[in-house]
């Protein structure tokens, strides 16, 4: 019974993760999450039962000596998860037939003795009889059972951005696709800056609480939102998300999310120029109900931050340093303002002294367009070679010692990193892994199937 349990969880999370061969890191890409999860939740109960270890192992080592045939229960597993919620009873119902509809003869132990198991002398038994061992023992492995089932569960939750795809209102709304990237690329005629700030609100929707446009969200009451708070207050761009969707509101009501419109918006506001998309956006996302200030601090990048921090908050969202390095590529396009770096220029260590990292003559030019104290509406090009023009600019200035910010030349302070730095200067490799972060990052902690809502107004939940 706990065999077949186990064999339908591990079919069932393949097939949520779209697997089908073994190696390592397999799921780094389409599900990052899940060696997390299962550690965690395995930990956990580990600690609170320090006999576990030695269960588990026995299970998984007579899982993997015993073949069954799951032709029966194939049609089954897309069911799982629904199952698992009825809790014991109902799991056993679910797998019941199938058990029953495979005879004990195709069960077949390899020509292996079980006393290595045991390390006891057993006499030899038949295969029937071991097939009958298996489930008499089902009636003492509801532990085993109803773990399996939690990371199941979590597997299938953090993997819901296997839900996403492409063309997800093909049906629904087939023009919600277009008219996002006519009405983006009509708003960024007029405003070439269009791309780098809708690109900012879509990253730092992202890095809280997942892409849900909990972003887009005014305050309720006198709870402050997630706009609200210091990194996000130079934000910029919300009106245009606010018309694509009154725009899409119009033509199909209640079908398309906040959050997939700023992913698509941020896409097409950034290809203007080329006119062929940079990344591909998977949709299916839905729109979160909350909304906190309180949240945004520990989440999101800071422009002073070092790259230890860096590795360890993009780790928490699954994201490699490569992942780091290549969406820190999106700094070639955008301005900053003075505050965010001007302590790298004049009092670097408390000391009245400037960073010794970056170049003297790139200091010189920032400390005349941004002195002493700081002017709060002064703005600076992140990249000084080509702000409007989305290239790899951004690294062959970064190789120069010529990074705006802390984070960006902390890139430098690192072996990895450093070298990744040097390899996306050239463009097919950079716009090849940046539209690859891009989308892990668009897939991080999405909401989809009956989870959150389809806002009506992007600012406010229905």
């Amino acid at each position: 019974f706990v065999v077949l349990i186990l064999s339908l969880v591990v079919l069932r999370a393949v097939r949520v993760c779209n697997g089908s061969r073994l190696k390592m890191m397999y799921y780094s890409r389409s599900c990052p999450s899940v060696h997390f999860i299962v550690r965690n939740i395995t930990w956990n109960n580990v600690a609170a039962n320090p006999s576990l270890a030695a269960k588990l192992l026995r299970l998984h080592y007579h899982y993997c000596f015993v073949r069954f045939d799951m032709e029966g229960a194939m049609d089954r597993i897309s069911q799982l998860p629904e199952l698992m919620e009825g809790a014991m009873d109902r799991i056993s119902q679910f797998v019941a037939p199938d058990l029953e509809a495979i005879p004990p003869p195709r069960h077949q132990v390899r020509n292996l003795d079980l006393r290595v198991y045991t390390n006891q002398e057993e006499p030899a038994v038949s295969t029937a009889e071991k097939f009958q061992e298996y489930q008499k023992m089902s009636a003492r492995v509801g532990f085993f059972i109803l773990l399996v089932s939690f990371v199941l569960l979590g597997v299938t939750k953090v993997c819901d951005a296997g839900l996403l795809s492409k063309n997800f209102y093909q049906k629904s709304c087939s023009q919600a696709e277009k008219l996002v990237r006519d009405i983006t690329r009509n708003k960024t005629q007029t405003d070439s800056t269009l791309g780098a700030k809708l690109l900012r609100v879509h990253y730092h929707d992202c890095f809280v609480k997942g892409c849900d446009a909990s972003i887009l969200l005014d305050r309720v009451g006198t709870n402050l939102s997630e706009k609200e708070a210091r990194p996000n207050l130079s934000l910029s761009g919300f009106e245009v998300i606010d018309d694509i969707k009154s725009q899409i509101e119009k033509v199909c009501p209640g079908v398309v999310s906040c959050a997939d419109i700023l992913a698509l918006a941020a896409r097409d506001s950034v290809s203007f120029p080329s006119k062929e998309p940079v990344w591909d956006v998977l949709t299916g996302r839905r729109d979160g109900r909350i909304s906190l200030a309180s949240e945004a601090n520990g989440n999101l990048p800071s422009p002073f931050s070092d790259f230890n921090t860096l590795k360890q908050l993009f780790a928490r969202k699954n994201l490699t340093v490569n992942d780091l390095v290549a969406l820190s590529g999106a700094h070639t396009i955008g301005v900053a303002h003075c505050g965010a770096f001007s302590r790298r220029l004049f009092n670097f260590t408390g000391k009245g002294d400037t960073d010794p990292s970056i170049n003297a003559t790139y200091a010189e030019s920032l400390k005349k367009q941004c002195p002493n104290p700081a002017n709060p509406a002064t703005t600076v090009a992140m990249d000084p070679q080509s702000s409007l023009s989305f290239d790899t600019q951004y690294f062959t200035t970064l190789n120069q010692n010529k990074g705006l910010f802390q984070s960006d030349a902390a890139l430098l302070t690192d072996r990895v990193s450093a070298k990744i730095v040097k390899q996306l200067q050239v463009p097919k490799d950079f716009f090849s892994e940046f539209g690859k972060s891009m989308k892990k990052m668009g897939a991080m902690e999405v909401l989809t199937g009956n989870a959150g809502e389809i806002r009506k107004n992007c600012r406010i939940v229905n």
